[in-house]
C-alpha cells in the first residue's frame, strides 16, 4: 500500500550567511607598521560553505574595493607609504550569495628610517705586515629601533662583512700608513645606510728579527793563553737563537748553545795543548742561527812537546764489565807528570759524568760501577794529568747486567687515545731492582717521563699524553730498571687523537613561498623544498643551529645535516648553501627572503623514496667556514635553482615537530 500526502507549504533548504570578518594582522589602529604588510582575516561560515572575499583598501575611511573574489584569507597590497594612516575592511561571500562586512580598520605604517654615524674606530695605532689587529666601533641607532650591523673599511682596498658585532680584526700584507672607518646599515632593511665615521689611522711595520753580532772576530792563543772569551750580541728586533761547533779536537767552547735578545752573552773557548807537538796550530769556531751566521778563525802555538805522557792499560777493548761489580783502572805515564789524575767515563764521543776528579797519580784506581747510560760496548776511560793536561782514552769495553726488562703492551697493534688510561706491562728476567723509570719516545727521540720513577711489578696506568707531539704511529715506550739500568723499548704503537661527537637541534627554522611572499611560516610543523602542484609556488626553507659549545682549538673531522621527508613527491636536484644574511624565524618571508653566499654550494637529490627516511648531507666544508670565523653564521638555506616542474615538493618536519632537523659533528681538539 502507497501513501501520498500533500501541503500547502512545502519545506525549503536555509542559508546562513558568513560570519562578520575578523582582522588578524595588522592589529587595529596600530602604528609602526611594515610597509610591505600582509593584512589577514578570519571568517566562518555555518553552512560550511566555501567564502570569497572583496577587499577594500585605500586613504579614506570609505576605501575602495581593490581585490574581488579572493579564496584565502590574506591580502598583500604592496610597497606603502611611510608615516601614513591606511583604511581597509572585508566583505565575505559565501556560494549562495549571502554576505557579511567587517568594520573599516586602520593601521598607519612606520616612519622612514635613518641610521646615525658611528664612533671613529678604536683599537692600536700600530703593528706589523701579517699580524692580526682588532678594532672596535659603535654608537650607530636606527631611528625606528631596528638592529644594527657593522662594516670596516681597512684602507688597502679590501672591508669587512657585515656583521652583528662591532668589533672584527684584519691583517695588512705590506708596510705603510692606513686610515681605518666603519659605517652601519639596518639589519632588517639592509640598504639604510650611515655616513662612514671619522678615520683611525694605523702604521704597519716590517716584520721584525734577530742579527747575529760577535766581538771579537778572531782569537789568538800565542804560545802562552789557555782561556779566551768573544761576545754574542744580537743587534736585531727579535729573539736570537744560536749554536757553536768547532773544528779541532783540540778547542773546548762554552756554552755551546742558547738564546740572546739585549743583553750580551760570554762564551768560553779553551785550547789543550797536550799530546802535541812545537807547531802552530789554526782551526774556526762555527756559528749559526736564525739571524745569520759568523765564523771565528782560532790559532794557537805550541812552543815544546808536553814532556808528560798517559797511557791507559785497562780496561781493554775484550774487557766486559758488569753493573755493580767493582775493577780496577789502570795507566801507565811517563816523563814530567803531575801528581794527581782526574777520570771520566766516556760513550761513543761524549762525556757521561766524572768517577773521581782528582785522585793520586800512581797508576791504578777502584772503582764500583753505579752509573752509566745503559748497556753497549762503546764506553771508554779518560786518564788526564791534573798538571800538564795529558790525557788518554781506553781502548772502546762493554759493559752489561744480568737483568732483562721486555714490554707486552704497547704492542704493534695499539692505537691509543689522548686522555684515555691504558696498562702498560712488562716482564722481568733475571736480577732486577725494586724501582723503574718509564718513558715516552717518538722516533728515536725522548719526549717525556711518564714515572720518573715507580714500582717494578710489571704494569703501571696511564693517561695518554702526546706531550705536544702530535698524533703519529712511531710512539715507544721505554724502562729502564734504575738499579740495574738495564732497559727495553716496546714495539712502535700509535697514539691517536679523542673524537668528539656533539648533536644539535635548530634554534631557528623557517619555510618561505612565493604563493604567499609576505606570510611568515616560522611556527609551522614542516619545511618545504620544490615546487607546490596546487599553485605552481616556489618553495624554500632556512635552518640555523647554535655552534657556541663547539671548543675554539676544535678541529672538524666530519659534520652531518639530518633532514627527515615525512612526504616526498617527484624526484629533483636540491641546494643546500650559507645564508649572507641574518634572518627571524618569526619574521623572514619569501619577500623579505636572506642572500646565499655563491661559494661553497652543496647540491643532492631528492627522490619519493625518500620518504619517511632520514636523509644525510656532508656539511663539513660549510660549518669550517663558520667556525674558523671565515663566514658569520647565519645558518643553512634549502632552495632549488632551477626550480623542478609542479608537483616535484618535499615535506621536511621542523625543529617543532617529531624528527626535527639535526646536526652532528665529529671533532678533535688542537
Amino acid at each position: 500500500m502507497f501513501v501520498i500526502t500533500c501541503s500547502d507549504n512545502p519545506i525549503e533548504d536555509t542559508n546562513n550567511a558568513p560570519t562578520k570578518p575578523e582582522i588578524n594582522l595588522p592589529p587595529n589602529s596600530s602604528t609602526n607598521q611594515s610597509i610591505t604588510p600582509t593584512l589577514s582575516w578570519t571568517c566562518t561560515d555555518s553552512d560550511n560553505d566555501k567564502l570569497k572575499y572583496d577587499v577594500y583598501f585605500g586613504l579614506s575611511n570609505n576605501p575602495s574595493k581593490v581585490v574581488e573574489g579572493k579564496s584565502l584569507p590574506s591580502y598583500a597590497p604592496g610597497t606603502l607609504q611611510y608615516n601614513t594612516k591606511y583604511y581597509w575592511k572585508i566583505t565575505a561571500k559565501d556560494s549562495k550569495g549571502a554576505t557579511s562586512t567587517s568594520d573599516v580598520w586602520t593601521f598607519t605604517t612606520e616612519s622612514q628610517e635613518t641610521i646615525s654615524q658611528p664612533s671613529m674606530p678604536s683599537g692600536v695605532d700600530s703593528g706589523n705586515i701579517n699580524e692580526s689587529l682588532s678594532y672596535s666601533t659603535g654608537g650607530s641607532s636606527s631611528s625606528i629601533g631596528h638592529s644594527i650591523q657593522y662594516q670596516f673599511n681597512w684602507g688597502d682596498g679590501s672591508s669587512s662583512n657585515w656583521s652583528n658585532s662591532s668589533t672584527a680584526s684584519h691583517q695588512w700584507s705590506n708596510s705603510g700608513n692606513y686610515n681605518i672607518s666603519s659605517r652601519a646599515r639596518c639589519a632588517t632593511h639592509t640598504s639604510i645606510l650611515s655616513n662612514w665615521s671619522s678615520s683611525k689611522p694605523v702604521v704597519i711595520s716590517k716584520e721584525k728579527f734577530p742579527v747575529l753580532a760577535v766581538s771579537p772576530n778572531n782569537l789568538d792563543f800565542d804560545s802562552t793563553k789557555t782561556n779566551l772569551t768573544f761576545n754574542i750580541t744580537n743587534s736585531g728586533d727579535t729573539v736570537l737563537n744560536w749554536n757553536i761547533t768547532d773544528t779541532q779536537n783540540w778547542i773546548t767552547v762554552n756554552p755551546i748553545s742558547g738564546t740572546t735578545t739585549t743583553e750580551s752573552d760570554q762564551i768560553t773557548v779553551t785550547v789543550n795543548r797536550s799530546g802535541l807537538t812545537a807547531n802552530t796550530y789554526n782551526g774556526n769556531i762555527s756559528i749559526t742561527s736564525n739571524g745569520g751566521s759568523k765564523l771565528i778563525p782560532v790559532s794557537m802555538t805550541v812552543s815544546q812537546a808536553i814532556q808528560c805522557s798517559i797511557t791507559v792499560t785497562s780496561p781493554l777493548n775484550i774487557s766486559v764489565w758488569n753493573y755493580g761489580g767493582e775493577y780496577w783502572i789502570g795507566w801507565d805515564k811517563t816523563g814530567s807528570c803531575g801528581e794527581n789524575v782526574k777520570i771520566t767515563l766516556l760513550k761513543g764521543i761524549g762525556e757521561l759524568y766524572t768517577i773521581t776528579s782528582s785522585t793520586p797519580n800512581d797508576g791504578f784506581y777502584s772503582w764500583k760501577i753505579s752509573d752509566y747510560s745503559g748497556i753497549g760496548s762503546d764506553y771508554q776511560i779518560k786518564v788526564e794529568d791534573l798538571s800538564s793536561g795529558a790525557f788518554d782514552n781506553s781502548s772502546n769495553f762493554s759493559i752489561t747486567t744480568s737483568c732483562d726488562v721486555s714490554i707486552s703492551n704497547p704492542t704493534s697493534s695499539s692505537a691509543w687515545i689522548n686522555g684515555d688510561s691504558y696498562t702498560i706491562k712488562w716482564k722481568n728476567t733475571g736480577l732486577c731492582g725494586t724501582n723503574v723509570k718509564i718513558e715516552l719516545y717518538k722516533g728515536g727521540s725522548k719526549v717525556g717521563t711518564i714515572f720518573s720513577s715507580t714500582i717494578n711489578d710489571g704494569s703501571r696506568s696511564w693517561t695518554v699524553t702526546d706531550y705536544n707531539q702530535g698524533v703519529g704511529t712511531d710512539y715507544r715506550i721505554k724502562i729502564t730498571d734504575l738499579d740495574a739500568m738495564k732497559y727495553s723499548f716496546s714495539n712502535y704503537f700509535e697514539i691517536k687523537k679523542k673524537l668528539f661527537i656533539v648533536t644539535l637541534n635548530p634554534v631557528a627554522d623557517a619555510a618561505v613561498a612565493s604563493e604567499y611572499p609576505n606570510s611568515n611560516f616560522g611556527d609551522h610543523y614542516n619545511l618545504v623544498v620544490g615546487n607546490d602542484v596546487g599553485s605552481g609556488g616556489k618553495a624554500s626553507s632556512y635552518i640555523r643551529f647554535n655552534l657556541s659549545t663547539i671548543p675554539s682549538n676544535a678541529r672538524i673531522e666530519w659534520a652531518t645535516l639530518k633532514l627527515y621527508p615525512w612526504d616526498a613527491k617527484g624526484s629533483f636536484l636540491t641546494n643546500l648553501g650559507s645564508v649572507y644574511d641574518s634572518w627571524s624565524e618569526m619574521q623572514v618571508t619569501w619577500n623579505t627572503g636572506v642572500r646565499i653566499y655563491s661559494s661553497g654550494i652543496l647540491q643532492f637529490t631528492f627522490r619519493a623514496t625518500d620518504e619517511n627516511k632520514w636523509k644525510n648531507i656532508s656539511v663539513r666544508n660549510l660549518v669550517k667556514l663558520w667556525l674558523d670565523g671565515n663566514r658569520p653564521n647565519y645558518g643553512f638555506a634549502i632552495w632549488c635553482d632551477p626550480v623542478p616542474a609542479s608537483g616535484n615538493i618535499v615535506n621536511i618536519t621542523s625543529r617543532t615537530a617529531s624528527n626535527p632537523p639535526v646536526l652532528q659533528i665529529g671533532y678533535y681538539l688542537l
